[in-house]
This record gives structure tokens, sequence and C-alpha cells, in this order.
């Protein structure tokens, strides 16, 4: 169990498998045993990687007033510039008188 934390602490510190390979044949570590402990540690870093994504709170409420008030600022302050282009002339001298 000791390999298996200091292998996914490897995989936490950004080593490839070839790095972390080469670490634990430098400790003697046999090359059967290697291979199993770099599928588990894969196994457990990507678990608990896809743990600290999905804890992350995902508020629809927040997403939709977000997006909103995005949007709404976006059209005043790009509204007066964009609607001129997309009135035509008839429409602009019945506006305007």
């Amino acid at each position: 169990m000791d390999l298996l934390k200091h292998t996914v602490n490897l995989r936490k510190k950004g080593l490839i498998s070839n790095d972390i390979r080469n670490e634990l044949t430098s400790m003697g570590v046999g090359e059967s045993e290697i291979t199993q402990l770099l599928k588990d540690s894969d196994e457990i870093f990507l678990n608990q990687f896809k743990t600290k994504e999905h804890g992350k709170s995902n508020n629809p409420v927040k997403s939709f007033v977000l997006v909103f008030s995005f949007g709404f600022s976006w059209i005043h302050i790009f509204g007066p510039f964009v609607a001129p282009c997309v009135v035509d002339d008839h429409q602009q001298k019945q506006i305007f008188k």
C-alpha cells in the first residue's frame, strides 16, 4: 500500500508513466508489480480528480443569472451601435420624423 500511495503522489506531481516506472525500478520493484501499481494509481488518481470536479456546485440559478446579466449588458453596450444597422432607411424615416 505504501508503494501505491507513493505512485499516486508521483501522479499528482505530474510525472508520466515512464518516469514513475524508472523510479520504481530504481527502488527494486518488479516489472509485473510496477504495471499493476501504474494501473491502480491511474484509477485512484482519476477517481480523485473526478470527485473534485463533481464536488463543485453547479447552481443552475447562478448560471442563469450570470448568462442573463452578460446578455443584458451586451445588449445595452452594443445595442445602440447594432440597431441602426438593422433598421432600413424607410423605417428610420418613420422613426425619426
